[in-house]
């Protein structure tokens, strides 16, 4: 041997950061992922791609490799998947095709594949009088309104299984960013949700009083 070549670094560095650059709020990744494909092919490295998030509805962490070595042959690599569903028996499908999937993949790839749970938790569903009394209160402030179910575990989860009637308003967050400094909202998006809380603050007051919510 003639020396030691000093490894080639500011490649993978410039094509980290140009990926890091792409917006890409959860579930609109599309831009990256042809990114990558695209460097892989000019690599002349095969990949796959299947429907599995169209189908899954899943959400997945950072490959973490071990050792964790550029020039080591990779031992275990560990992923995250997060699934969420409001219907149990719908989310049991999606993990038993998810689990299905990585069999398959395992024996293509001859390698080994496990699993373990991390945490669950049963899906909550919030008070359907206090949901439509928001949907009638967000109506009447903005014209037009959404249904759609809570990923993340907020306090309502809580307070609905403890079998106090809950329901949850949202106001819409610039460019998609939560719990974050650059978390922002429109003042006029903002009037708009004071105005529907009021509503529906006062229509949940007075079903209260009318005996509303109460366990039979």
């Amino acid at each position: 041997m003639t020396g030691v070549q000093q490894p080639l670094t500011s490649r993978v560095v410039d094509l980290f950061l140009e990926l890091c650059a792409i917006p890409s709020p959860p579930g609109e990744e599309r831009a990256v992922a042809d990114r990558v494909t695209t460097e892989l092919d000019r690599l002349g490295l095969p990949w796959e791609e299947d429907d599995a998030a169209e189908r899954l509805g899943s959400s997945t962490g950072n490959v973490v490799c071990r050792p964790g070595i550029v020039t080591s042959v990779v031992e275990t690599a560990e992923q995250l998947l997060d699934q969420r569903d409001l219907n149990a028996h719908r989310l049991a499908a999606m993990l038993a095709e998810a689990q299905g999937a990585s069999e398959r993949f395992a024996d293509e790839e001859r390698i080994e594949v496990s699993w373990e749970k991390i945490w669950s938790i049963e899906p909550i569903l919030f008070d359907e009088t206090l949901v439509g009394f928001g949907e009638e209160a967000i109506r009447a402030a903005a014209g037009s309104t959404h249904r759609l179910p809570s990923g993340p575990l907020h306090d309502a989860a809580e307070v609905s299984r403890a079998g106090v009637p809950t329901v949850m308003l949202f106001v819409q967050s610039l460019r998609g960013l939560s719990h974050t400094k650059l978390e922002d909202t429109k003042k006029e998006h903002l009037e708009l949700s004071v105005a529907a809380l009021d509503r529906l603050a006062t229509r949940t007051v007075d079903w209260v009083a009318g005996g509303g919510g109460r366990a039979s």
